[in-house]
């Protein structure tokens, strides 16, 4: 069970940091105002930041919109997020009927649930469309994937309540961007 003030990574993400954060905060300013992560994927720098006291205020971003509406679904719905995770079980069969659901017709809550039993429950934790825009991952083999980690969730959603967090290329950082920030 996780500890309720320290937010880790709520999803798996191809080409994710978790394992060179030490690393990364190397080579980190000493002092920033704000922290931008322009490709936020599973925000593995940023909780680490945030579990070390070392960022006030973060703009994230990310050109996936699914993404982006996850984080902003876990910052301000989360106990919906939740409560909708709770009633997802654990077989292939739904892991397909939910994969098949067109994500942009349901709620941002339930869309952000959707997203996350995809990824824990699909294999390797991947995240790919198809041509047509549609998710195509198929059914991992897990024992028990942890799905619903309610602490933890609830712990992001804590993290992320004064952040910006926007649905942009990674570009668009050059506009928000000022002296004095630091950009990953």
């Amino acid at each position: 069970m996780a500890d309720p003030l320290i937010p880790r990574p709520f999803l798996k993400w191809a080409g994710g940091k978790t394992q060179l954060t030490d690393s990364l905060l190397e080579c980190a300013p000493h002092c920033f105002k704000v922290y931008h992560e322009p490709f936020v994927g599973s925000g593995a720098l940023f909780f680490r930041l945030y579990r070390e006291q070392r960022v006030r205020k973060a703009v994230i971003s990310d050109i996936n919109a699914e993404l982006i509406d996850t984080y902003i679904a876990i910052r301000d719905c989360v106990l919906d997020v939740i409560r909708i995770l709770s009633e997802f079980p654990y077989s292939r069969d739904f892991y397909y009927e939910i994969r098949a659901k067109d994500p942009w017709e349901l709620s941002l809550p339930e869309r952000a649930a959707r997203m996350i039993y995809l990824n824990k429950t699909g294999y390797n934790g991947l995240y790919r469309v198809n041509r047509q825009g549609r998710f195509n991952v198929p059914f991992g083999r897990y024992k028990s994937p942890n799905y619903l980690d309610r602490e933890n969730l609830l712990a992001v959603s804590l993290a992320l309540q004064n952040d910006q967090i926007f649905c942009a290329p990674f570009e668009s950082v050059l506009e928000r961007a000022n002296p004095n920030d630091w950009v990953y």
